[in-house]
């Protein structure tokens, strides 16, 4: 990737969405381009946290060995963070790094 890519790059848009089964916090986290994030319309994005809630529900399940309560896991919020201005630098400043060494 040149400079003049990277100058373009921005920090990926991330999904995050976590349940309490007894006394553990289970999460589930994903990243998606930003570009992606903001042409999805609200079926789109909807989706896509539907899909994150559906991946903790296997990760309730390997890390419990129980059926997972689906219906709460559907209740739980999905929390989206859009990475800042300053995180988009940071974000491409780690990239030009790891594509130095």
């Amino acid at each position: 990737m040149n400079d003049f890519d990277l100058d373009t790059v921005r920090a990926p848009v991330a999904l995050r969405c976590s349940t309490q089964v007894g006394d553990r916090q289970i999460a589930e986290v994903q990243e998606v381009p930003r570009l992606a994030w903001e042409d999805a319309d609200e079926l789109m994005r909807n989706t896509l946290k539907g899909a994150l809630r559906n991946r903790l529900a296997d990760r309730v399940l390997a890390a419990t060995g129980a059926l997972p309560d689906y219906g709460a896991i559907g209740r739980e919020p999905v929390e989206v963070h859009v990475p800042t201005d300053l995180q988009d630098q940071l974000y491409r400043e780690t990239l030009a790094r790891a594509g130095n060494t």
